[in-house]
């Protein structure tokens, strides 16, 4: 299969499942550090963008918001 097309399915799963074990997963497979939430992954991904909050403090944590916009650094 497609490296790049695997990879943007595993971006799409990952805004939108709640599922905290495949977040870290993910975060960890992909190293990656930063997480933007905003208007798009907002309108794009409702059933996921409630783990952000849920899981701030725990995988990742809020260190910037204005508006709709959150980013979130990776805790590693």
């Amino acid at each position: 299969s497609n490296w790049v097309t695997d990879r943007v399915d595993a971006v799409r799963f990952f805004y939108d499942t709640s599922s905290g074990d495949y977040a870290r997963e993910f975060l960890a497979k992909y190293n990656v550090e930063y997480i933007i939430v905003g208007q798009l992954e907002r309108i794009y991904h409702p059933e996921g963008i409630e783990k952000f909050e849920r899981y701030n403090g725990m995988l990742w944590n809020k260190v910037y918001e204005n508006g709709q916009t959150a980013i979130y650094e990776v805790i590693r």
